[in-house]
């Protein structure tokens, strides 16, 4: 009997909730989810970057992407300001706080990509998921 699973999206779908799941509960000590961390980590390694350009940056839904950073705002994390420049445009950058939780996250995340990485055989994962996202980008 193959025990071998068939469905490779519902493999995937599982995974993905897994590992949300486990960053939640690592991050839940800095106030963070899953969600909102990867915006933190981008805003550090951009600092004041252009709203438009951030959502180009990190490739997600526009919507999505306003809500979370109106979200990190109210949590006084991230601070957005016009742009002398262009009215229509809104800077983002991290507060001092948003800069300390996000140095934070980032040393939690990385030890878990460490952990991941000892745990698994690290280049057959990443070929996975390179083949994976070039078959889906064409589809």
């Amino acid at each position: 009997m193959n025990s071998q699973p068939t469905d490779l999206v519902q493999q995937l779908a599982i995974l993905d909730r897994q590992v949300a799941s486990t960053i939640n509960i690592k991050l839940k000590p800095f106030g963070l989810t899953a969600n909102n961390y990867f915006y933190l980590l981008k805003l550090k390694d951009n600092p004041n970057i252009i709203s438009s350009d951030f959502n180009r940056l990190v490739q997600l839904n526009q919507s999505s992407v306003t809500r979370a950073i109106n979200s990190l705002v109210e949590d006084g994390l991230v601070i957005k300001s016009v742009s002398n420049h262009d009215r229509r445009s809104d800077h983002l950058q991290l507060t001092e706080t948003g800069l300390l939780i996000a140095e934070q996250a980032e040393r939690v995340i990385n030890e878990l990509n460490h952990d991941l990485n000892i745990q698994t055989k690290q280049r057959y994962l990443y070929d996975m998921i390179a083949k994976a996202q070039t078959v889906l980008k064409k589809m």
